[in-house]
C-alpha cells in the first residue's frame, strides 16, 4: 500500500489561517474589553446610586427625629462612608 501524497504548493506556510486567526483574536479582544468595561460601569453605577439612597433614607431617618440639618448631613455622610466600606474590593 502506497501513500498518494498530494503536492506542496510553494510559499505555503499557513499564512492566511495565521492571519484570519489573528483578526478573530483581536476582534474577541476588543470585544471583551469592551464588555467588561461596560458591566464595570454598570455596576459601578448600581454600587453609588445604592450608596446614595442609603444615606438619603439615613439623612430622612434623622431629620425626621430631630429636626436638625447637621445632624442629617453627619448622618447621610456617616451611612454613606460606610456603605462605601463594605463596597471596597482587596486586590
Amino acid at each position: 500500500m502506497s501513500r498518494v501524497q498530494s503536492p506542496r504548493l510553494h510559499g505555503d506556510d499557513g499564512g492566511v489561517v495565521i492571519g484570519w486567526l489573528t483578526r478573530v483574536v483581536v476582534t474577541f479582544a476588543i470585544i471583551g474589553v469592551g464588555l467588561f468595561d461596560a458591566i464595570s460601569i454598570g455596576t459601578t453605577s448600581t454600587a453609588v446610586a445604592d450608596q446614595g439612597s442609603t444615606a438619603a433614607q439615613e439623612a430622612s431617618s434623622v431629620w425626621n427625629s430631630t429636626h436638625d440639618i447637621q445632624q442629617a448631613y453627619d448622618a447621610a455622610v456617616a451611612a454613606a462612608g460606610a456603605a462605601a466600606a463594605r463596597k471596597e474590593v482587596s486586590t
